[in-house]
């Protein structure tokens, strides 16, 4: 099994910074709530009032906050990283039309995630509560989404734990984990395949590697930053800037390591 790993590095420049500057947002943006529940990080991830929070502060996230626009794929699939400490982890996933990013668990970790633009076809599963197959999931989503869609939620056991995404069109999807992936914590990302269908509709999975052509290369992210008025955000690497790089590299089994976040 491969594990999810998370590195980041800080190098923003003089230019990255000037330009944040002078970007002005409303204190009731989507983003800049957001941001102000995260700051609470002892509450992050803790009770369904916390979730229904970043569910609503999520709706209203727009891509001008973000820094996107809707031709952002080029290419291959991308992660665009805004934050992480060890309570929760954010970021945007950029995927061209027909790429996909396979069956994947976040144990005992909760989801917020919202399509920005595009169609997504979401696939999802959670494992079936039985005595006689381990690897016995319950189909919980199996539909297409869009930006006029309200944010998923998943948590630990319910709601679609095990998703895959595929893009119908060029598409990008934020996405809130909490807490995030941590091989230190026993919080890797396992992938799946369906290995048989039964009549009731339940499905055996598999754990499975991708294949070599799987692969999310990171890109900057240049929108609205994570602001911490109490504590040096730059600390551990933990928040990205403008020009910084987070690695994000999925690739098959021809690497040692698939790193996901």
């Amino acid at each position: 099994m491969r594990t999810a790993a998370t590195n980041a590095t800080t190098n923003a420049s003089t230019a990255s910074t000037s330009t944040h500057a002078t970007r002005k947002h409303s204190s009731t943006s989507g983003l800049v709530r957001l941001y102000s529940i995260i700051r609470d990080r002892n509450k992050v991830g803790v009770s369904p009032h916390v979730l229904a929070e970043l569910r609503d502060a999520m709706k209203d996230v727009t891509l001008e906050e973000l820094g996107i626009e809707h031709s952002r794929p080029r290419g291959g699939m991308t992660y665009l990283h805004m934050y992480e400490d060890e309570h929760v982890s954010m970021g945007i996933f950029c995927l061209p039309a027909q790429s996909r990013i396979p069956l994947h668990n976040h144990p005992g970790m909760s989801v917020v995630s919202k399509v920005l633009y595009g169609k997504l076809h979401v696939l999802s599963f959670d494992w079936a509560q039985s005595p006689v197959a381990e690897r016995l999931a319950t189909s919980v989503c199996d539909d297409v989404v869009g930006d006029v869609d309200d944010p998923a939620v998943l948590l630990p056991e319910s709601g679609g734990n095990i998703h895959q995404f595929t893009a119908l069109t060029d598409c990008a999807v934020l996405d809130l984990l909490s807490p995030p992936y941590s091989t230190q914590h026993g919080r890797d990302c396992t992938y799946y395949k369906i290995e048989k269908v039964l009549p009731d509709g339940h499905a055996i999975l598999a754990e499975y590697e991708p294949p070599s052509s799987f692969c999310i290369q990171s890109e900057p992210y240049t929108g609205l930053q994570f602001e911490d008025g109490d504590t040096n955000t730059n600390n551990n690497n933990k928040e990205v800037s403008g020009d910084s790089t987070h690695t994000v590299t999925c690739c098959g089994d021809d690497d040692e390591d698939i790193q996901f976040s």
